[in-house]
């Protein structure tokens, strides 16, 4: 595949010195359009060059691409379930019953 196209615009109006009977100014453009990358241009007009470039940053390939999506996650694992003190201490017990006394209140005990 060829990498560029090129195309010549020509303007009608020719402007010609009017002692030397000569052309001073070629208005006509010469674009270059990219076939590897799609979306660059390259302009040249009146000895000036410019190029563009609107893309998304892919080559052009005679194949599509087409990303294949990320494996399933899993799941999160179920959370232990809380277990009562296996040893408790007096201390421990003490605030153990004010909890249950406080758990209707929705209110934490004391430290």
């Amino acid at each position: 595949m060829p990498a560029w196209i090129v195309r010549s615009y020509d303007c009608q109006k020719q402007f010609v010195d009017d002692k030397t009977g000569k052309q001073t100014k070629n208005y006509g453009t010469i674009v270059c359009k990219s076939l590897w990358w799609p979306g660059q241009f390259s302009f040249y007009n009146n000895e000036r060059m410019q190029s563009i470039y609107c893309g998304n940053g892919l080559k052009h390939e005679q194949e599509s691409y087409y990303p294949v999506s990320p494996p399933t996650m899993m799941d999160e694992k179920p959370e232990k379930e809380c277990w009562g003190e296996p040893n408790p201490t007096e201390e421990w017990k003490k605030l153990r019953a004010e909890w249950e006394a406080n758990k209707d209140k929705n209110e934490a005990p004391a430290e």
